[in-house]
């Protein structure tokens, strides 16, 4: 699980594992795995997770003060979660997932085990 993510890093916790996920390079994300943010960071998620008549709420589990960018168009096919420092965020339904951001800068993360 999370083989691409590079720099595994264990805690005295094994429930949280630092890495590090480059931009651009999409990553398997197991339903109840939650990703905590050490930094501002934005998320992407393939929008085809939500079903039709489903709520956002049941699939992504997230703080409110996070902000959630569903698409806008035909074309986009990913949701946007921009996280801040601390946030927390989990799915329950398992996807694959991508660091979004304009800089080759890999993000520091904190995956959480249930």
């Amino acid at each position: 699980m999370f083989d691409n993510l590079k720099r595994i890093l264990r805690f005295s916790n094994p429930r949280r594992t630092a890495c590090s996920q480059p931009p651009g390079v999409p990553f398997p994300w197991p339903a109840g795995v939650q990703i905590e943010a050490t930094e501002d960071t934005v998320l992407a998620i393939p929008a085809a997770v939500l079903f039709p008549n489903e709520k956002i709420g049941e699939v992504i589990h997230v703080n409110a003060d996070a902000e959630i960018r569903l698409p806008v168009s035909p074309s986009d096919t990913l949701i946007r979660v921009r996280l801040r420092k601390g946030m927390v965020i989990g799915l329950s339904k398992p996807v694959q997932g991508v660091v979004v951001s304009e800089d080759n800068r890999p993000r520091r993360l904190i995956l959480i085990q249930e």
